[in-house]
Order: structure tokens, then C-alpha cells, then sequence
């Protein structure tokens, strides 16, 4: 007898009552409405594929989840950047209604015509990197130079002149880009062929030159060579060299110079 009314005296003293979930009431006697969380965003993955070809697009995909109790509109902005001056944008904004508790991936199309190379996107804490293939990865020639003389990057440019001496052994320089891919091997052949005014051929010289480099993409080289003048009568020349990607057999344009031997 005395344990049961024992048992009747605890189960007497339980709330009458626990309502809503934080077992809040209202002071009607109603359970409390509780405010749901406001939206809150978590990066899960930015995903880009890893090699594209011009002129095709790169599809970055950004998964976002919200972790609120709220519908929200996520923004954010993925910034990009080119391993090669090119005008380019530097940023692409998104944005993306996602309703609480669920998942939603944004994908957002990068053009490739800007320029080959490798371009990194970033995000948060997360990036990608992608190789964008040239639609040609022939060698691309920026300038070509009878010197005074070439000893390092930067000749070409910086030692150019218009004429030289009958007689004396030129030097000719050429800079160009070449595509190395993902591998970092340079593998080039170059052809310079020189004509006198009358378009008539006096010499054809060439070059080869293969190296391992740690350079990616695009990269710009020079080389150049020594041609002996003697025999060759005064008067105005012109040279022109093509460059061949032995790696691809793809050759690029040709490119000239004029100078004069006196």
C-alpha cells in the first residue's frame, strides 16, 4: 500500500504539459512558435574537367548546400586566373535559390577563346585547375632580327640592327611561342631562308633544338644562328623562318626581316 501511493504522489508532480519543441508555452496556454534558422550556406565541391580544346567552353560546377531551416539565395563569386596575359574576366559571379536542408550544383560556362594555357578557378577553400588546348599548337613567331649578337632571352629584341659588313659572319635571332603541353619537353626545328633583292635563294640554314623544361603551356623561347657572309655581293636581304613543333609536326607562319649588307 504505501509503495503504490508512493508512485501515485511522483507521477503527480510531472508537468502537465511539455509543448512546442524548445517545451516553451505561450501565455495563452499554447505552445510557442518557434522562428526557423535563416538560410546558411556550405561550399561542397567545385568541379571543373581537368583538359578542354578551343574553342569548347569549360563547365565549372559549384555545389552549394543549405544548411538552414530557411529558403535563401545563395551568391558567390569564383575567381579566375589565366597563366597568359589575355583579356580575360578575372571573376564570374553565381547565384542560386536553394530551399533549406537540400542541395543544389551551379554551373557556370568559361569561354576559352581568350587563351590557351592553364586557368585556375577558386572558390572558398576549393579550386580546380584546366588545361585549355590551342585549336593549333603550332609555334607562334614574334619577331625574327639580324644582331650584333645573341647571348641570352632578350637579344632579339634588345641587340636587333639593319645591316652588317659583307663578308662578316651575321647573327640572325628568331623569338616564337611554343605549346609544351603537360610535359615540359621543347622539341623544335627551324628553317631560315635568305634571299637577296631579286627573290633569288642564296642559303637555307637550319637549327635544331630538343630540352626538357618545367615549363606548362605556352612559353616564349629564342635561338638563334651564325651565317657566313663572304661571297655575297652588297644590297638589301630578306630572311624568312618557320618554326616546326617536332612533337606535332604542326608548323607555324612564316615570319621575315630585311636588312641590308654593305
Amino acid at each position: 500500500m504505501n509503495r503504490r501511493g508512493y508512485m501515485a504522489l511522483m507521477t503527480s508532480t510531472i508537468p502537465p504539459v511539455l509543448a512546442g519543441c524548445n517545451g516553451e508555452i505561450n501565455g495563452s496556454g499554447e505552445p510557442a512558435t518557434q522562428t526557423p534558422t535563416p538560410p546558411e550556406f556550405a561550399l561542397r565541391s567545385l568541379t571543373a574537367p581537368s583538359e578542354v580544346t578551343q574553342p569548347e567552353t569549360i563547365p565549372v560546377e559549384i555545389e552549394i548546400e543549405n544548411l538552414g531551416e530557411s529558403d535563401g539565395t545563395y551568391e558567390g563569386v569564383v575567381d579566375i586566373s589565366w597563366s597568359v596575359s589575355a583579356r580575360a574576366p578575372l571573376t564570374r559571379k553565381v547565384d542560386a535559390e536553394i530551399p533549406a536542408g537540400e542541395s543544389r550544383t551551379i554551373t557556370t560556362d568559361i569561354e576559352t577563346t581568350y587563351a590557351s594555357g592553364f586557368v585556375r578557378f577558386q572558390i572558398g577553400d576549393f579550386s580546380t585547375e584546366v588545361m585549355i588546348t590551342p585549336e593549333s599548337p603550332a609555334p607562334r613567331e614574334l619577331s625574327v632580327s639580324l644582331l650584333t649578337e645573341w647571348e641570352e632571352f632578350g637579344d632579339v629584341y634588345v641587340n636587333a640592327i639593319r645591316s652588317a659588313s659583307v663578308g662578316e659572319t651575321i647573327t640572325i635571332g628568331v623569338r616564337y611561342e611554343y605549346w609544351h603541353g603537360e610535359n615540359g619537353t621543347h622539341d623544335v626545328f627551324i628553317e631560315y631562308e635568305i634571299r637577296d633583292a631579286n627573290g633569288i635563294q642564296v642559303a637555307v640554314p637550319q637549327d635544331q633544338s630538343e630540352r626538357l623544361t618545367d615549363q606548362r603551356g605556352w612559353g616564349e623561347w629564342e635561338q638563334a644562328i651564325d651565317f657566313p657572309t663572304e661571297g655575297l655581293d652588297p644590297g638589301e636581304y630578306t630572311v624568312e623562318v618557320q618554326v616546326r613543333n617536332n612533337r606535332t609536326d604542326d608548323v607555324s607562319s612564316p615570319a621575315t626581316d630585311t636588312f641590308d649588307l654593305q
